[in-house]
């Protein structure tokens, strides 16, 4: 799921707005990380990305109404998506304040050190690598968003 939002609509409501503001600076953040994705590829010899050509829009079967109520059920998934890409982004590119407290609070928890890989568009199944490390590390993204010293918080109207 793609945590774009369409412009106009931002306006409609606090989850729009939410969302809108997060997905944001998501394309610069994402070109960031497929570039550092390609230059581990180089290193690894081969590229797995996926062939655009064999994509296909399953919304463009839907009927307008079916689109709108699809849209809106997934919304809260889009968000969840954004805040964790957020996060990792921030933390991997965070290297004097977030990045070693990430590694402080998971050696204090007894959990391997582990960066939660960024899903890329271009690579098939990353949001499912970039879910389940953020599941298993649960506890971990909780605690480190939760302490306002990290600055991960945003501050409530």
């Amino acid at each position: 799921f793609d945590a774009e939002v369409d412009k106009d609509k931002a306006a409609d409501g606090a989850d729009e707005r939410e969302l809108a503001e997060l997905a944001a600076g998501l394309e610069a953040e994402e070109a960031a990380t497929r570039a550092s994705a390609a230059a581990e590829d180089v290193e690894e010899g081969g590229s797995e990305d996926d062939d655009p050509d064999n994509e296909f829009d399953a919304l463009e079967d839907l009927s307008d109404d079916e689109k709108t109520q699809f849209l809106e059920d997934v919304r809260p998934v889009k968000l969840v998506l954004a805040k964790l890409r957020k996060f990792a982004f921030k933390v991997v590119n965070s290297m004097t304040i977030l990045l070693p407290a990430w590694k402080m609070l998971l050696n204090e928890m007894g959990l391997p050190e582990k960066l939660i890989p960024r899903d890329v568009r271009t690579r098939w199944n990353s949001t499912y690598g970039m879910l389940d490390v953020a599941l298993a590390y649960r506890e971990a993204i909780d605690r480190m968003c939760g302490a306002q010293a990290n600055g991960l918080r945003v501050a409530s109207s």
